[in-house]
């Protein structure tokens, strides 16, 4: 079965902008006479999906610029896609519409279509192209054939209609002239034979977008009925001339080069033959560098071929390549110019075209525009194509034209007002060719008609799509994404927008892991820890299909979410929020400590220690903000990255602002500076000593104070909050434990100073300065003379 998932032209891959009402207007509004719209008429992309988003962008519009507010009367002409989403989205927020249509139902030409459609499939390399739900708040589908799409869309317009009594579907009538009036319009309509004249404040012309044009004698192939490339195997060799390089034309060439082509499941087999999500990343680099209609074969030759080669891609296809058919390529200008079919369809059929000549089956191109067609006895003979500069003489058994649809055609009733609406949008496109991106539904679109239409339903309906929108607006998911072969995030609110706020979020969110972890890696670590210092605004969830690989995780349905799919954030951007987040709790904490002059995990600090730690703190505050890296060096030394420091936030906040006590405290006889070594994170002393300040009550499954061996510690002195007794080393030298080079480099390392949490230096916190400073003195001094008694030895 062929699968054709739109015809036409595609707009330049770029990032989609921000909802602009404004602009959704002023695209589809006549540029002489208001209150006229063209619903997606001049676009390039006019898959089912985008124009049911065009149509819910301009009425959302429309009524948020008031054009709405005095309840006009409003035609909606015809009833396609982007008509009946248009006539209902109108409907529902109480506007008066007619919606006017030529045939007896709506959506007349899809209605037997043998054809696969597919969503967001066009927007690869996007994040979440392959994604098979629409996500519509109304008149929603999923990827299957297009007769099933239009069937289940049927039904829910029927049902819908006896709930909108501000809707009337007009069928049986053809629009045969629109004339302007003051501050509306007169719609004539043929019905029975006879003109009926209506009024209306507003018009809105969705027609469609017309037949495939023909040529002389070639074959006239409607876009939704029959195929025109068949997958069947050909009695005898078949020679085939296929024009046009749009979407429909590449989908149709890959048709006939590859045995049975399905469209989506080729596109999922392709896109996981190559899992790199480079590949995804480069497609887009490269379209986007290019001007609109420039040759992108060059720039995939060099960039994109060595990455398919890798994976062995075209000797891959090669034998799927059929032998039953020749093909021979026409166009007017390059085969993959940008902007004229999605980059997917580009990238597949560059592909493709490797493959076939690998294949021993190459394809012939030619250049220029068709003049004629014409039948003989032997074939199509076909006129004004050259290859290598000479006319083509061959005869083709069968001739395939996609030069895109006849649009002046189907709007012959209103030809001048058409034609000048086109001239504005071409040179709109040529100016501003960012507002013609194609359309991906707005979230606040989105959510904007959910509330409205949920109105019109049961109220246990009503109920559940309430609880499931307060859900969905606090929560983002995270999930593999297939297109890119990357996790992706999926929300209202951004990861890095959660990380940064953690603990003053206003209010609590969910994040929801829809993956399981060898997916996600190293960033499972960093949002559980987000968690945990979030003081509850922050739940971690896991959807049931993956809950059992979450130990210890809540399990949770999965959902459809409206908002935009986008890439993670870095890592180390990650890191660096959750670690400005502990760095506000601990100095929130130390200054709660020191107010109160009282540490729970270190009893009473007399106010002369007490009233000098937060100026302290500021200084170390400031010079790790400075330095990224060197805030996440002091932060995981402090909680010590081998150490399990507590199970919840406020446990480890407390335990680590007790090691800032003691260190910070020692500071003040002591000069200490922030230090980036294997074995600690602050430098002492005139010759960089190295120490390592913990809050860490356990390593490696012991008590901290059972790490008294000479193979423990790597450091000159140790600062733990978490040691309350007294922690007795076997002896008074240790081997150097090979960590960056110290003053205290040699081959015999002595035993490191130690400032702790015990009895002795938690009194000495309650007597005051005096009774610490000389604690911390002769702490210090009983060291060095370990160190000269040791350099002694080794001299002797």
């Amino acid at each position: 079965m062929t699968v054709l998932l739109a015809i036409g032209e595609c707009s330049p891959l770029m990032d989609i902008p921000a909802p602009s009402f404004d602009t959704w207007i002023a695209t589809a509004e006549h540029p002489e006479f208001s209150q006229l719209f063209f619903l997606g008429t001049a676009e390039q992309r006019i898959t089912l999906y985008s124009q049911q988003v065009r149509a819910l962008h301009l009425v959302h519009a429309l009524s948020e610029r008031g054009r709405l507010q005095d309840k006009p009367q409003v035609a909606v002409v015809g009833a396609g896609a982007a008509g009946i989403t248009a006539a209902l989205a109108l409907a529902t927020l109480g506007v008066e519409v007619d919606l006017i249509e030529r045939s007896d139902d709506v959506l007349h030409l899809q209605s037997a279509s043998t054809r696969l459609l597919h969503p967001h499939i066009y927007d690869w390399p996007r994040c979440g192209s392959l994604r098979s739900d629409a996500v519509l708040p109304f008149l929603d589908w999923k990827y299957q054939l297009g007769g099933d799409v239009c069937s289940d869309m049927r039904v829910a317009f029927a049902a819908a209609l006896p709930r909108l009594p501000d809707l009337r579907f007009r069928h049986g009538r053809t629009l045969q002239e629109l004339k302007p009036r003051a501050n509306g319009w007169t719609v004539a309509v043929e019905t029975d034979g006879k003109t009926v004249e209506q009024d209306y404040d507003i018009v809105i012309l969705a027609l469609g977008f017309g037949d495939e044009d023909g040529i002389g004698d070639a074959p006239i192939h409607d876009y939704w009925k029959v195929p025109a490339a068949s997958t069947a195997t050909e009695a005898v060799k078949t020679s085939y001339l296929l024009s046009g390089n749009g979407d429909g034309g590449l989908a149709d060439a890959m048709t006939l080069l590859i045995r049975e082509f399905d469209h989506v499941g080729f596109t999922q087999e392709f896109l996981a033959r190559i899992k790199d999500p480079g590949f995804a990343r480069k497609t887009g680099e490269i379209v986007d560098r290019h001007a609109l209609d420039a040759d992108l074969a060059p720039a995939f030759e060099l960039e994109l071929a060595p990455l398919l080669e890798r994976r062995d891609v075209a000797a891959r296809l090669a034998p799927d390549i059929r032998k039953d058919r020749t093909l021979t390529l026409n166009c007017s200008g390059a085969l993959l110019a940008k902007g004229r079919a999605a980059p997917l369809n580009q990238v597949m059929t560059f592909a493709v075209l490797k493959a076939a000549n690998a294949a021993g089956n190459p394809v012939v191109f030619t250049q220029g525009r068709i003049s004629m067609v014409t039948k003989q006895a032997q074939g199509y003979v076909v006129t004004g194509p050259t290859s290598n500069g000479a006319p083509c003489p061959t005869v083709f058994d069968r001739v395939i034209l996609r030069h895109g649809p006849d649009r002046r055609k189907r709007y012959a009733a209103c030809a001048a007002l058409y034609e000048s609406y086109r001239h504005r949008i071409d040179d709109l496109r040529k100016t501003h060719g960012h507002l013609f991106v194609p359309p991906v539904l707005a979230a606040d679109t989105y959510t904007f008609f959910e509330a409205r239409h949920a109105k019109l339903l049961e109220h246990h309906v009503q109920d559940s799509l309430d609880g499931s929108r307060a859900h969905r607006q606090q929560t983002v998911q995270i999930l593999w994404d297939e297109a890119t072969h990357q996790p992706v995030q999926q929300g209202r609110l951004e990861l890095l927008q959660i990380a940064a706020q953690c603990e003053q979020l206003p209010e609590a969110c969910v994040i929801q892991l829809d993956l399981r972890p060898m997916q996600i890696k190293e960033y499972a670590t960093a949002l559980r820890q987000l968690a945990q210092l979030s003081n509850g605004r922050i739940a971690l969830q896991a959807s049931r299909d993956v809950a059992k690989d979450w130990e210890g995780m809540v399990s949770m349905g999965s959902f459809f979410s409206p908002y935009p799919i986008q890439a993670l954030p870095a890592l180390d951007a990650l890191h660096a929020a959750r670690d400005r987040s502990l760095m506000r709790q601990l100095g929130q904490h130390l200054t709660a400590t020191c107010a109160a002059g009282n540490c729970p995990k270190l009893g009473a600090i007399h106010v002369s220690i007490a009233s000098r730690l937060g100026a302290l703190w500021a200084a170390w505050d400031n010079t790790l903000q400075a330095n990224p890296a060197a805030m996440r060096h002091f932060l995981s030394h402090l909680e010590h990255a081998t150490v399990a420091v507590a199970s919840t936030g406020a446990q480890k906040i407390e335990a680590l602002s007790a090691a800032l006590v003691l260190m910070l405290a020692t500071e003040l006889q002591q000069p200490l500076r922030p230090a980036q070594s294997d074995s600690g994170n602050f430098h002492f002393g005139a010759n960089d000593a190295v120490g390592l300040a913990s809050g860490a009550e356990s390593l490696r499954n012991k008590p901290i104070v059972d790490h008294c061996a000479p193979s423990d510690w790597g450091a000159d002195a140790l600062i733990l909050s978490g040691a309350q007794e007294a922690m007795e080393f076997e002896d008074d030298s240790l081997s150097d434990a090979g960590s960056a080079p110290t003053s205290a480099d040699r081959a015999e390392r002595v035993r490191p100073a130690v400032i702790q949490a015990s009895r002795r230096w938690r009194s000495r916190l309650t007597a005051g300065l005096p009774a610490w400073q000389d604690g911390v003195e002769l702490e210090f001094a009983a060291w060095r003379a370990r160190q000269d008694k040791q350099l002694t030895k080794e001299e002797e």
